[in-house]
């Protein structure tokens, strides 16, 4: 229930915690589609478009194939795969909805790392949405989704299909509550976009580990980092430690 309040209130801007109420400040936030971000196309078109291949073979077009969790710990990644067209104008043209901002299209949240990750190359994908937003808005984006504040409006716009298993179908995705990067000032925006790759414990935030879900909510770590650094650049001064807990005994997230 208290969960439930918090994302219902923070899907209007209201930061809510239950040991403490509501914060006196609002996050500004916005749509994927209201931004201008545009959602691209879905393992389906890709199939019919592409064979996968993980040698390259003169292909053009480069892709982030699966989602193994045993590797995918890092907000950044490196395209893994290439696609050699079955039908070159159609692939040609599906390209253009190609990206560097990837959220998944589905996730195991008992054992899923990061729901959203940012490559230096667009790429097509057939387990994660490609979106086409500018390059800074996609880094500022891919750590904000991997907040804990961009989980939680992320996962309210979640398909539940068994148990943590849950989908993220394209026209809910293109309504699911970001972090409004348009209404920040200045100072903020290159705060946030330097946070992508600011170093902390000898490491890039964007090349830092997260662990999966429940463990990364029950012994916070690098989420937490990323959370901190959050709030402080937008002036907020929240404690997060009862939404960590509640997180961590989610049946949602840990499947139990």
């Amino acid at each position: 229930m208290e969960l439930n309040r918090t994302i219902v209130l923070l899907r209007r801007g209201i930061i809510y915690l239950p040991d403490e109420g509501i914060i006196n400040k609002r996050m500004p936030l916005t749509t994927l589609s209201n931004s201008g971000a545009e959602i691209g196309p879905d393992r389906r078109q890709v199939h019919s478009t592409y064979r996968v291949s993980k040698v390259a073979a003169g292909s053009i077009y480069k892709a982030f194939w699966g989602y193994d969790s045993s590797i995918t710990k890092t907000i950044s990644q490196r395209p893994n795969a290439f696609l050699e067209p079955t039908n070159a104008k159609q692939a040609r043209d599906l390209w253009k909805k190609s990206g560097k901002l990837l959220i998944v299209e589905r996730a195991r949240l008992n054992t899923y790392t990061v729901l959203a990750t940012y490559l230096e190359e667009e790429v097509l994908s057939n387990v994660w949405w490609p979106v086409r937003v500018e390059d800074d808005t996609a880094k500022i984006l891919a750590v904000w989704l991997n907040s804990t504040f961009g989980l939680l409006l992320l996962l309210s716009m979640a398909e539940v299909t068994e148990g943590p298993w849950v989908a993220f179908k394209k026209e809910l995705l293109s309504e699911v509550p970001i972090l409004d990067v348009k209404r920040l000032d200045g100072k903020a925006r290159e705060a946030l976009l330097s946070l992508y790759d600011k170093t902390i414990e000898n490491k890039k935030v964007c090349d830092s580990e997260l662990k999966a879900l429940p463990e990364e909510f029950a012994n916070p770590h690098m989420r937490k980092v990323i959370d901190d650094e959050i709030c402080r650049i937008l002036g907020i001064e929240p404690n997060l430690d009862i939404l960590y807990k509640l997180l961590s005994n989610e049946p949602m997230i840990c499947g139990k």
